[in-house]
C-alpha cells in the first residue's frame, strides 16, 4: 500500500522546472496533495504522463498535459527523449520512495538536471489473507510493479522463488515489472502492448479464456 510524505516541494521550487513527468495516478494525487492550494503557473513547464490513466489523475485535478508516450512506461518515454527534445532541461520526477530509478539514470545522459523527489512511500499491507493465499494455492499471478512483486514474496516469506513460481503462470503489468521478476530467473508469460490493468485482465481472458 501507498501513503503520502510530507516534502520540500513548493511553488518556487517547481518555477525552476520546465518538465515535469508523472509516473503513476498516485504520484499525481500525492503531488498535489503536498501543494496543496498554491497557485502554479504551467503555460512553462512541460507535463508528460505515463499513461492515460495517469494523465487523467491530471486532467481531473487541472494540471494540464502536453504529452504521453505511445508505449505507457519509461521505457517508451525513453525512445521519444529524441522527438520530444528533453535534453539540457531541469526535470522534476515525482514518485515513490522506492521507486527505480532508471529513468532519472537515462534522462540524465541527455545533459538534463534530473530531481526526483519521493512524494509517498510504499509500505507493506498490515492486513493481508497470506493463510488465504496459502491455502488456494494460486495458479496465476498478476504483478503491477516492482515492488508489488518484491512486497508479495516478503509477506509470504518466499526464499526459493523459483521453486515457488514453478509451473505458475505470471503476468506483468509492464516492461519495467517484467525485467525486475526475470532478475529473479523468473519467466513472465503476460505481458499487454499497452500497459493498462484493462489491457491485462482482457489479454488473460482473451488468451486463457477465463470469464
Amino acid at each position: 500500500s501507498d501513503r503520502d510524505w510530507s516534502s520540500d516541494v513548493c511553488s518556487s521550487d517547481l518555477s525552476n522546472y520546465q518538465v515535469i513527468i508523472f509516473q503513476s495516478g498516485h504520484a499525481v494525487r500525492s503531488y498535489k496533495s503536498l501543494i496543496k492550494d498554491m497557485q502554479i503557473d504551467y503555460s512553462n513547464i512541460f507535463i508528460i504522463c505515463i499513461g492515460e490513466k495517469t494523465a487523467s489523475y491530471c486532467k481531473k485535478l487541472n494540471i494540464p498535459v502536453n504529452h504521453i508516450p505511445v508505449k505507457y512506461s519509461a521505457e517508451g518515454l525513453l525512445e521519444e527523449v529524441e522527438l520530444l527534445g528533453l535534453k539540457n532541461s531541469n526535470i522534476f520526477i515525482p514518485g515513490s520512495n522506492i521507486s527505480e530509478r532508471e529513468l532519472v539514470e537515462s534522462l540524465s545522459r541527455f545533459n538534463n538536471k534530473v530531481d526526483f523527489i519521493p512524494v509517498y512511500e510504499t509500505i507493506l499491507n498490515d492486513e493481508v489473507q497470506i493463510e488465504n493465499v496459502k491455502r488456494k494455492k494460486p495458479e496465476l499471478f498478476i504483478f503491477t510493479s516492482p515492488s508489488n512483486f518484491r512486497n508479495f514474496n516478503q509477506l509470504l516469506g518466499i526464499k526459493e522463488v523459483e521453486k515457488y513460481y514453478d509451473g505458475k503462470l505470471i503476468a506483468s503489468l509492464g516492461t519495467t515489472t517484467k525485467k525486475a521478476i526475470e532478475k529473479q530467473g523468473l519467466n513472465v508469460d503476460i505481458v499487454p502492448k499497452v500497459f493498462t490493468v484493462s489491457e491485462l485482465f482482457k489479454l488473460i481472458k482473451e488468451e486463457y479464456c477465463l470469464n
